[in-house]
């Protein structure tokens, strides 16, 4: 929800965090994120691009339209 003095804290940090890939000392990545990562992007649900990045309204939609697709096809 931000720092009380900065509005701008949360940016910051994250723009700090994705400059240095902090990420990178996170613990590993699930198998079941793996899992998802695999099945979206081999079904062309997602490109599986930006995983830490926020995803726009328009992204989701598009996501959503993919997956309805993917499941009509079945």
């Amino acid at each position: 929800c931000g720092y009380a003095t900065d509005p701008n804290y949360p940016d910051k940090l994250i723009n700090l965090i994705k400059q240095y890939k902090l990420f990178k000392y996170d613990e590993g990545i699930s198998e079941s994120a793996i899992t998802s990562h695999e099945f979206v992007t081999k079904n062309n649900i997602s490109d599986g691009t930006k995983p830490y990045d926020f995803t726009t309204r328009e992204e989701v939609w598009v996501m959503i339209y993919r997956l309805y697709k993917f499941l009509n096809k079945q």
